[in-house]
Protein backbone atom coordinates (compact mmCIF):
# COMPACT_ATOMS: atom_id res chain seq x y z
CA UNK A 1 0.00 0.00 0.00
CA UNK A 2 1.49 3.33 -0.69
CA UNK A 3 -0.35 6.77 -0.90
CA UNK A 4 0.60 9.19 -3.36
CA UNK A 5 0.21 13.19 -3.52
CA UNK A 6 1.00 14.16 -7.33
CA UNK A 7 4.15 12.41 -8.07
CA UNK A 8 5.38 12.18 -4.50
CA UNK A 9 4.86 9.89 -1.99
CA UNK A 10 3.14 10.57 1.37
CA UNK A 11 5.22 9.72 4.52
CA UNK A 12 3.30 8.16 7.66
CA UNK A 13 4.49 7.27 10.39
CA UNK A 14 4.81 3.31 11.11
CA UNK A 15 3.13 3.09 8.45
CA UNK A 16 4.30 3.79 4.94
CA UNK A 17 8.14 5.12 5.90
CA UNK A 18 11.37 5.64 4.15
CA UNK A 19 12.15 1.63 3.35
CA UNK A 20 8.61 1.66 1.77
CA UNK A 21 9.09 4.52 -0.49
CA UNK A 22 12.63 3.80 -1.33
CA UNK A 23 11.19 0.25 -2.45
CA UNK A 24 8.50 2.24 -4.57
CA UNK A 25 11.03 4.57 -5.83
CA UNK A 26 13.66 1.50 -7.12
CA UNK A 27 10.36 0.02 -8.80
CA UNK A 28 9.50 3.46 -10.82
CA UNK A 29 12.85 4.12 -11.36
CA UNK A 30 13.92 0.62 -12.70
CA UNK A 31 10.58 0.51 -14.72
CA UNK A 32 12.19 3.57 -16.50
CA UNK A 33 15.29 1.57 -17.86
CA UNK A 34 17.61 2.70 -14.52
CA UNK A 35 20.53 0.56 -12.70
CA UNK A 36 19.17 1.60 -9.08
CA UNK A 37 20.75 0.83 -5.53
CA UNK A 38 19.07 0.66 -1.86
CA UNK A 39 21.05 2.26 0.22
CA UNK A 40 21.17 2.41 3.78
CA UNK A 41 22.68 4.74 6.53
CA UNK A 42 22.69 5.97 10.38
CA UNK A 43 22.38 9.47 10.93
CA UNK A 44 25.34 12.11 11.82
CA UNK A 45 22.94 13.34 14.37
CA UNK A 46 21.49 10.47 16.30
CA UNK A 47 21.13 6.38 15.78
CA UNK A 48 18.65 6.21 13.62
CA UNK A 49 19.03 5.04 9.89
CA UNK A 50 17.31 5.87 6.87
CA UNK A 51 16.79 4.28 3.47
CA UNK A 52 17.27 5.88 0.10
CA UNK A 53 17.89 4.82 -3.78
CA UNK A 54 21.15 5.03 -5.56
CA UNK A 55 20.70 5.46 -9.55
CA UNK A 56 23.64 4.91 -11.29
CA UNK A 57 24.36 6.69 -13.97
CA UNK A 58 27.89 6.46 -16.20
CA UNK A 59 29.72 4.68 -13.19
CA UNK A 60 28.47 7.39 -10.91
CA UNK A 61 25.77 6.90 -7.99
CA UNK A 62 23.50 9.65 -8.08
CA UNK A 63 21.60 9.25 -3.91
CA UNK A 64 18.06 10.37 -4.31
CA UNK A 65 15.73 10.39 -0.95
CA UNK A 66 12.54 8.40 -1.70
CA UNK A 67 11.09 10.18 1.12
CA UNK A 68 11.16 13.77 -0.98
CA UNK A 69 12.57 12.78 -4.79
CA UNK A 70 15.45 15.21 -4.19
CA UNK A 71 19.34 14.98 -4.77
CA UNK A 72 20.77 13.52 -1.36
CA UNK A 73 24.66 13.86 -0.40
CA UNK A 74 24.47 10.88 2.06
CA UNK A 75 28.25 12.13 3.38
CA UNK A 76 26.55 15.25 4.79
CA UNK A 77 24.04 13.41 7.21
CA UNK A 78 24.97 9.85 6.48
CA UNK A 79 27.79 7.32 7.94
CA UNK A 80 28.15 3.45 7.84
CA UNK A 81 26.62 3.18 4.32
CA UNK A 82 25.35 -0.42 3.08
CA UNK A 83 24.30 -0.58 -0.86
CA UNK A 84 22.02 -3.20 -2.05
CA UNK A 85 21.02 -4.50 -5.45
CA UNK A 86 17.36 -4.43 -4.34
CA UNK A 87 14.81 -4.15 -1.78
CA UNK A 88 14.61 -8.02 -1.37
CA UNK A 89 18.38 -7.93 -0.42
CA UNK A 90 17.64 -5.16 1.58
CA UNK A 91 15.38 -6.96 3.32
CA UNK A 92 16.85 -9.90 3.68
CA UNK A 93 20.40 -8.36 5.07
Amino acid sequence: MFLVYRIFFVYVPDVYVCRHMACDLESSLEDSGLDVKIVRGVTNFGCEGHVWCAVNISGFLFHVDSIGWYPLVPSLLYHNLSYFESYDDYLNS
